[in-house]
């Protein structure tokens, strides 16, 4: 069983490794330097922030389904495990970035949106695109020669992002619907929230889930 900080400790490490490889990936495929340096920046000032609770649920709940089974978690196993969870937090920073475009936030995590650099502005909606594709590429290059891959991991874990992308499109588009509403009732409104108890239910059990 690994303590909270040491699976933060590694799960940061693979962080540093998956970036580091996404970024070479752009140098091998003959990027222009100031297109390496961008996205370098990119996924640093996006994604490794936050509590990182959904990437670290992957590796819990792949300790207690080996446990379940009376088996430890070798090596590498962890690894991919913490590879999976990255792959979430890469989607949650594409959500992210798209969401506080249209809500028009300030901030985010403790700094300013990334929209709200100077330099970027709109470029981060293309940006969010990236983070998204890059998941896909962490996920086959760490996970496609499992055995399993085809028919069970790789039909998992994108069920789990199209949920959780579903969900997350529902809410924002509910946001909005009350930002173009202000002058109603907080009785309306309230009524209407209420009618979203389930969808929050279901993302509650999602998460326990994972």
């Amino acid at each position: 069983m690994g303590s909270g900080d040491d699976d933060k400790k590694a799960f940061m490490a693979v962080f540093d490794e998956l970036a580091a490889g996404l970024v070479e990936d752009e140098v091998k495929d003959g990027q222009v330097a100031i297109a390496v340096a961008w996205i370098k920046r990119m996924i640093a000032y996006n994604v490794p922030h936050g509590k990182l609770n959904r990437g670290l649920a992957v590796v819990d709940g792949v300790r207690a389904l080996k446990q379940a089974r009376g088996e430890d978690v070798d090596a590498d196993t962890m690894k991919r495990a913490m590879v999976v969870g990255w792959c979430i937090e890469f989607l949650q920073a594409y959500f992210l970035v798209a969401d506080d475009i249209m809500d028009e936030s300030v901030t985010r995590r403790g700094q300013p949106c990334w929209y709200r650099q100077p330099d970027v502005k709109m470029t981060a909606i293309n940006d969010g695109i990236l983070l998204e594709m890059m998941l896909y590429k962490c996920l086959k290059k760490y996970c496609k020669g499992l055995e399993c891959y085809g028919d069970c991991l790789f039909s998992l874990i994108f069920s789990l992002f199209s949920f959780t992308r579903s969900f997350s499109d529902c809410t924002s588009k509910f946001n909005l619907l009350l930002s173009s509403r202000s002058t109603r009732s907080s009785c309306s409104i309230m009524r209407e929230r209420a009618s979203t108890s389930s969808i929050d239910a279901l993302s509650s059990s999602a998460s326990a889930a994972v």
